[in-house]
């Protein structure tokens, strides 16, 4: 939580010691109470969207209202100190779980979820940590040892019993912050160095490999709209962690805020958070009913003369926030209140929360119990659910297919079966990303190819805006080209003539003998787990822009948020073990980039290849021929034949990968493949095939693949290479 004004080790203190409700001076009440408390609880009014939560060392000191009102309202728990690693772990072979352990047998008994709180931090760890032999500094193998086993031993203990843990706490400085990562000079950092906080992360995901694991701070939202201060430091360190291969699942926004906070950067940065292909958390909830800062103990205005306005006021706040959180509630996974009440608040004296001393409802609970979805509210959402449309005739498969633009996904195209209802366990529809040729922010150029897969069962998530009714399709690069057409360049490469228009290729040349028509600029660099990268261009309802391989990991996100859902129309519908990457020319070097996720089963490169030593044009991922070790799973290969500019790239891909399942066919129809074909052309049978084998376990589909020869060497114009397939 924000330390203000105070130092960090008075504010230690104070904290380690739990307040008790019948011991403190009561607060006065906020308001008299002017309607009945609800039957349901909060945890009950916002089921589906997120958790409701609330933080203390519970149950030891707690009055039985308070343990009653905590079951009624919230359904997870945060250990407020007793998890902390001083706490835990005051000296090298002392451990002290008496208070965790309480709390988490409680919440077991009492149905309600924990959170792991917190493993890693500057403040509340014990120095021995950082001590070594006669009085000298630890060295950093012994640092990372001790904390190794702190981590084991701690997340270890609880594994299974906690859904997650805030790994790493407030490692960002407040002061100069935006420019670079800006971390706080503490005893791990200078004791480990910064990666000290990815190695953290890999420690806990060893410890309990099933826990959602977050890095948690405060104030990292401000400054998100205009990109500055600590939030832009906070991007930073994000991107980085991912880089790094830290296993984070999350951000944590701990939300201290007060009467006059700027809500427009909260939303923001949520939004900045998700891009990142993080799932956000407010953790810390509270808003001071007194004062103009984001600290405590009655600090510039806090004082017991608090105007009733005040409390209105805080109302108003409470119920903007939980209307932001509404909006992105496909993102935000979990809400926890810093308290239980006012008198239970490290900003004791500010009013900062929902219930005064006595328990009683404030203006802000009602605004919160008065902000949560309504059914009606779900019923006309589902009522103006998404603009349908079909291609084609839906397809040649078992499923009418169609393409759907989704209002918690505007910036991609979602190719799917029509009728969900006969979806049931038996046959989930599994997840293919689907990146563009050209780079482009839209699927236009290849909605026969992608409705014929879909039809067969499959959730298709194609980066960019659902293209408008009668715009039809556009060519070039299998249609995939920006609006704008042309490969820049106007050069004549990869055995394409000067001006041709070798598969659908516009006249304008093949620039450079990129694998996929690239528009003029480039895509920005910097890609990273999810959102676009800083400059870069996703375009609006038209699909104007580039694209880029983070969106294919936040297509994924959503399929798999979706999944999870219960009020969203694919709730328990999608196979969400059962996932491809795909794309073509630009959009399948997009795929290459994606497809070291774990997650992900099974790959598709269409008219694409990577360069040898790395490269390319414009901000196509600038990935060398050893990114080939980071695949897993299958591939499969669809080329163009030699007419094709990227035949060479992506035969050579072929030939390197030695140990995976790879399959490579070849039509001689250029680059353009046959996307726009009927029914997406023989390149959608291929395919369909391969995921419906890969993906669906379809044996049937298998014969298109194994056996010598396998089925698609008996199509017309084809020929095929494959390793360790039979």
């Amino acid at each position: 939580m924000k330390r203000v004004l105070i130092s960090v080790l008075i504010m230690g203190a104070i904290l380690a010691a739990p307040v008790s409700a019948q011991q403190a001076a009561p607060a006065a009440s906020a308001a008299p109470a002017t309607r009945a408390e609800p039957e349901k609880g909060l945890k009950d009014l916002y089921a589906g969207s997120y958790m409701i939560g609330t933080a203390g060392d519970l149950p030891r000191g707690y009055s039985e209202a308070e343990l009653a009102n905590i079951k009624k309202h919230y359904n997870i728990v945060t250990p407020e100190n007793c998890m902390k690693p001083q706490p835990t772990h005051p000296s090298e072979n002392t451990y002290n779980f008496t208070t965790p352990d309480a709390l988490v047998e409680w919440a077991q008994a009492n149905g309600v979820k924990v959170w792991g709180h917190t493993l890693l931090w500057h403040s509340q760890t014990g120095q021995w940590f950082f001590q070594g032999e006669n009085g000298q500094r630890a060295t950093r193998e012994l640092c990372l040892e001790r904390l190794k086993k702190h981590i084991d031993t701690v997340a270890g203990r609880y594994k299974g019993k906690v859904i997650g843990w805030d790994v790493v706490n407030e490692a960002i400085e407040d002061r100069n912050a935006g420019r670079t990562e800006n971390l706080r000079n503490s005893s791990w950092y200078t004791a480990v160095g910064p990666d000290v906080l990815t190695i953290a992360f890999k420690y806990a995901k060893e410890a309990d490999p099933d826990a959602q694991l977050y890095y948690n701070d405060y104030n990292i939202e401000q400054g998100a709209v205009a990109n500055t201060g600590k939030h832009a430091s906070s991007l930073l360190l994000l991107k980085r962690l991912i880089a790094e291969g830290a296993p984070i699942d999350g951000v944590g926004i701990q939300g201290h805020w007060h009467l006059d906070s700027n809500l427009a950067d909260v939303e923001q940065a949520i939004k900045n958070y998700a891009a990142l292909g993080l799932k956000v958390a407010i953790t810390e909830l509270d808003v001071t009913s007194t004062g103009d800062n984001s600290g405590a103990f009655g600090v510039r205005g806090g004082g017991r003369n608090i105007p009733p306005e005040n409390y209105e006021k805080q109302a108003e706040v409470y119920r903007q926030l939980f209307e932001i959180f509404n909006r992105h509630a496909d993102v935000v996974d979990r809400v926890t209140f810093w308290g239980v009440n006012d008198n239970r608040s490290w900003r004791r004296g500010q009013d900062a929360l929902l219930f005064d001393g006595q328990m009683n409802p404030k203006p802000a609970f009602w605004a919160v119990n008065d902000a949560a979805p309504k059914k009606e509210d779900s019923a006309s959402s589902a009522a103006a659910q998404p603009v349908f449309r079909m291609i084609e005739d839906g397809g040649t498969g078992l499923h009418e297919a169609v393409m759907v633009s989704e209002s918690s996904l505007p910036e991609f195209t979602v190719f799917r079966p029509k009728e969900l209802g006969v979806i049931a366990n038996d046959n989930k529809l599994p997840i293919i990303a689907w990146g563009n040729g050209g780079c482009a922010n839209s699927p236009s150029g290849h909605l026969n190819f992608l409705s014929e897969v879909a039809s067969h069962g499959f959730l298709i998530v194609a980066i960019g805006p659902m293209p408008q009714e009668g715009s039809g399709q556009r060519r070039g690069m299998g249609g995939g080209m920006p609006a704008g057409g042309g490969m820049p360049g106007g050069g004549a490469r990869g055995g394409m003539p000067a001006g041709g228009a070798r598969g659908g290729m516009p006249a304008g040349g093949a620039g450079g003998g990129m694998p996929g028509g690239m528009p003029a600029g480039g895509m920005p660099g910097g890609g990273a787990r999810g959102g676009m990268p800083a400059g870069g261009a996703r375009g609006g309802a038209g699909g104007a822009g580039t694209s880029s391989q983070s969106q294919l990991i936040t297509a994924i996100d959503w399929a798999i948020a979706q999944n999870s859902n219960p009020s969203s129309i694919y709730y328990n519908k999608i196979d969400t073990t059962k996932i491809a990457v795909a794309g073509m020319s630009c959009g399948g070097i997009q795929a290459y980039q994606a497809a070291p996720d774990p997650r992900v089963t099974t790959t598709m490169i269409c008219n694409s290849g990577l360069f040898d030593g790395g490269g390319g044009m414009g901000g196509m991922p600038a990935l060398g021929k050893d990114h080939l070790q980071k695949l897993h799973g299958s591939v499969l290969f669809l080329l163009g034949g030699e007419s094709d500019i990227a035949y060479a790239n992506g035969m050579d891909d072929f030939k390197r990968i030695e140990k995976l399942p790879t399959f490579v066919g070849n039509l001689g129809v250029g680059h353009g493949g046959t996307y726009m074909q009927p029914h997406g052309g023989d390149f959608a049978k291929v395919a369909s095939a391969w995921v419906k084998w890969q993906l669906q376990g379809d044996q049937e589909a298998a014969k298109m693949f194994t056996g010598d020869p396998c089925g698609v060497a008996n199509m017309q114009g084809w020929t095929v290479d494959k390793k360790n397939i039979p």
